[in-house]
């Protein structure tokens, strides 16, 4: 497992490599997002990080306060905290080849349009409100489990490999990303 700070600091710097503003709202979903499909594909997390159930969507606070300074604008260093190693970078090849396979189906997302995304009925965040709507709207302290994430994800998972393979579209990798 990782830090969130860590997954973080990857999709930063292929952005900047790209030259594509990752602002804190995308940075939070994305993160959050390429959890949901790792737990969904491989049942382990891919970050150690507590994620919430917020009013307004689903937040990794490790993260959130690192960031949140930027406001609505692109990020523009590395995130480093107390809580936080570089050595922590050092990323396997199967990490770093799954979070490359999230960053080509979501790098042109918008924080908004990944913030829709996870605010969908059936969605670990709709779940969880609707379980605790009235903690959700007073707090920030309803946490998100990994199991509610892992079933989500795993079967989107199922679903993306059940789809066919059509001639003009690349298929889609069985383990993350419809």
């Amino acid at each position: 497992m990782y830090s969130s700070i860590t997954i973080a600091n990857y999709f930063l710097r292929r952005g900047w490599d790209e030259q594509i503003g990752i602002s804190p709202q995308k940075l939070l979903k994305l993160v959050y997002v390429t959890h949901g499909w790792y737990l969904g594909a491989l049942g382990e997390p891919l970050i150690r990080d507590r994620i919430m159930a917020w009013r307004y969507g689903p937040i990794i606070p490790a993260l959130y306060h690192q960031v949140k300074g930027y406001g609505g604008y692109s990020i523009t260093a590395e995130i480093r905290s107390a809580f936080y190693s570089a050595n922590e970078d050092e990323l396997d090849e199967i990490v770093r080849s799954f979070l490359d396979k999230i960053w080509e189906r979501y790098r042109d997302f918008t924080g908004i349009e990944l913030s829709s995304l996870t605010h969908q009925k059936g969605t670990p965040w709709d779940v969880v409100r609707a379980r605790s709507p009235r903690a959700v709207r007073r707090s920030r302290t309803v946490i998100i489990r990994d199991k509610v994430i892992e079933d989500y994800y795993r079967q989107r998972v199922d679903a993306a490999a059940e789809q066919p393979v059509s001639s003009s579209k690349p298929a889609t990798p069985r383990t993350c990303c419809a």
